[in-house]
């Protein structure tokens, strides 16, 4: 075994391999993009590796290209390596995948309060009963944190 592992270095070493160029050398920026996706809340990470969801966009990526993908709630970050990108279609390869509990949720609205998403618009909003107080907020965490404020204002 031993003496397999020795030739096959050996073999390495022997080739004749040219020094690589400066043209080959450069920053990553400069051969590849690296792209910012932002998807609606339903869609899955498993989704995004589907060679047909990326057939709007397969004509921006060329191969080498990097994606990352975040849902409109931030819930979890991708990061996709396009393989090959054609009209209508590219193939990704999945480099990176982080799921985010909602760190930023440190306080539950009161009962009375609903927080829900309004869209990518309207982003995370508060409702009291049937009325919308306030939206705009780019996370759940704060927009329960305005309806806990909200109520303490309010019972003053």
């Amino acid at each position: 075994m031993a003496k397999d592992a020795a030739a096959k270095i050996v073999e390495v070493e022997e080739r004749n391999v040219a020094p690589i160029t400066k043209a080959r050398f450069g920053l990553e920026a400069e051969f590849n993009t690296v792209w910012r996706v932002n998807v609606p809340m339903e869609v899955t990470p498993k989704d995004t590796l589907k060679d047909g969801y990326w057939q709007h966009l397969s004509a921006q990526f060329n191969p080498g290209d990097t994606v990352v993908v975040m849902p409109d709630d931030m819930g979890w970050r991708q990061v996709l390596h396009i393989a090959e990108a054609g009209n209508n279609y590219a193939h990704v390869s999945q480099l990176e995948l982080h799921e985010f509990e909602n760190a930023t949720t440190r306080v539950e609205p009161p009962s009375d309060y609903r927080v829900e998403w309004g869209g990518s618009h309207n982003k995370w909003r508060v409702i009291l009963g049937q009325r919308v107080l306030k939206d705009g907020f780019a996370t759940k965490g704060l927009a329960s944190q305005h309806a806990t404020n909200h109520k303490a204002a309010v019972d003053r």
